[in-house]
C-alpha cells in the first residue's frame, strides 16, 4: 500500500470520490494541484501558492468528513449542520466560505465557525488548529481531546498531541498523517480508503 499512500494530498479527485455530496472536479483546488508542474510546487509559489495551499487545506477538511463516522450522540439532527471550527488559520476559514456554499454531508448542511481561545466546542464536529497554534500546550486541543471531535492540525507534534489528522510537508508537497488511537479515543471511525492515502498512520487496535 505504500505507493498509494504517497499520493496523499495531491491525489486526483477520483481517488477522493465518496458517498457524501462532492463538487465537480473542476471546482476543487485538488484538480489544480494534480495538473501543476512538479518543478513548481505550491510551497514555493509565493502569495498565490500560499492561497492555493490554504484552499487545499480547506478542501481537505471538508473531504475528511466524508470518510469519518461520528458516534450517534454527536450526529446533528436532520436539518442541523455539521460544523467545521477553525482556530489560528483565518485564511483557511475564509477559503471554506466559498467551498461550503450548497454543500451537504449525509443530507445535512455544512457550515464553518471561527473559534477563539476559550470558546466552547459545543456542536463542533471538526476542529482545525492552524500553524499559528501551539497545539501541545493549547487549551482548545485539550478540550477537543475529551470530545467526539475530529481534531486536525499542522504541527510537528500534532499526532502526539491528540490530533486525528495532521498536515505535513513531504518533499515540498502538502500531505497528511493519521492517528487511529486519537480516532478511537474520540469515538470516530475512519475509512480505510482515507487511511490508505495517509503518509503515515500510527496507533490503533
Amino acid at each position: 500500500m505504500k505507493p498509494l499512500r504517497l499520493l496523499a494530498l495531491v491525489a486526483p479527485i477520483s481517488v477522493w470520490a465518496g458517498p457524501a455530496d462532492v463538487p465537480s472536479p473542476l471546482s476543487s483546488p485538488l484538480a489544480l494541484l494534480a495538473q501543476a508542474s512538479p518543478s513548481d510546487p505550491p510551497s514555493a509559489a509565493g502569495d498565490a501558492g500560499d492561497a492555493q495551499l490554504d484552499a487545499v487545506r480547506a478542501d481537505h477538511l471538508i473531504r475528511f468528513l466524508n470518510y469519518v463516522n461520528f458516534p450517534g450522540t454527536s450526529v446533528p439532527p436532520p436539518g442541523e449542520p455539521y460544523v467545521i471550527g477553525v482556530a489560528g488559520a483565518e485564511e483557511v476559514f475564509q477559503a471554506l466560505g466559498a467551498m461550503l456554499a450548497g454543500r451537504t454531508l449525509h443530507s445535512r448542511p455544512l457550515t464553518r465557525r471561527l473559534i477563539s481561545d476559550g470558546d466552547a466546542l459545543t456542536r463542533v464536529h471538526l476542529l482545525y488548529l492552524g500553524r499559528r497554534i501551539d497545539v501541545p500546550n493549547h487549551p482548545l486541543a485539550r478540550a477537543a481531546r475529551s470530545l467526539p471531535v475530529l481534531l486536525v492540525c499542522e504541527h510537528p507534534e500534532g499526532l502526539a498531541s491528540g490530533a486525528v489528522f495532521n498536515f505535513v510537508f513531504v518533499r515540498d508537497q502538502l500531505r497528511f498523517e493519521a492517528s487511529l488511537a486519537a480516532a478511537d479515543r474520540a469515538g470516530l471511525v475512519v475509512s480505510s480508503r482515507l487511511l490508505a492515502l495517509a503518509d503515515r498512520v500510527v496507533g490503533g487496535r
